[in-house]
């Protein structure tokens, strides 16, 4: 069977780990990271990140069922909270960064708060995103194309002579009981 994938979830891991990512890279010149540049928003930056991807692993408990380690509802205000911060950090430099350039970071940053946004808002809405993956093939399976099926046999032809007289209702016998 093929497996399902939620692709609001997906949207929102990616996000989440692009938006990790991006604090270790360089925001602005010369080459400063989140990391050195701000004071507390890295911090909150990377919590968000964090807290987006454990809302969205399942607890494993029988009692249970659909909970997850963060609450999923939660996802929607800290792709937002997410967004908001790197907008302003983009608008409004800190002053560590007075007056330097933006960098890749900084961009792929926002890309990810977009992208967690997304995400987060596909989960909340009643829009379903739901990616198929077929089965992987397993070892010794082919991956060509399948064989075309054999062509189905000939009609059968019309039966010679007395065909009726061959296949007509015969009176059962006196003495049988049937």
């Amino acid at each position: 069977m093929p497996e399902r994938i939620n692709g609001g979830q997906a949207l929102v891991v990616i996000g989440a780990i692009a938006l990790i990512v991006s604090l270790f890279l360089h925001w602005y010149e010369p080459n400063r990271s989140a990391w050195t540049v701000f004071e507390v928003w890295d911090v909150v930056l990377a919590g968000i990140g964090v807290a987006t991807i454990l809302s969205v692993i399942p607890v494993r408990r029988s009692d249970v069922r659909g909970e997850h380690l963060v609450p999923e509802r939660w996802q929607p205000f800290l792709a937002g909270a997410a967004l908001v911060i790197v907008v302003v950090a983009l608008v409004n430099q800190p002053p560590a960064a007075r007056d330097a350039g933006l960098q890749f970071g900084a961009w792929l940053a926002f890309a990810a708060a977009v992208v967690l946004t997304a995400g987060a808002v596909l989960g909340r809405t009643r829009i379903s995103l739901v990616i198929t993956r077929k089965p992987n093939e397993g070892p010794g399976r082919s991956t060509r194309a399948p064989e075309p099926e054999p062509e189905p046999p000939p009609a059968p032809s019309a039966p010679d002579g007395d065909f009726e007289t061959e296949t007509a209702t015969q009176p059962l016998p006196r003495g049988s009981s049937s």
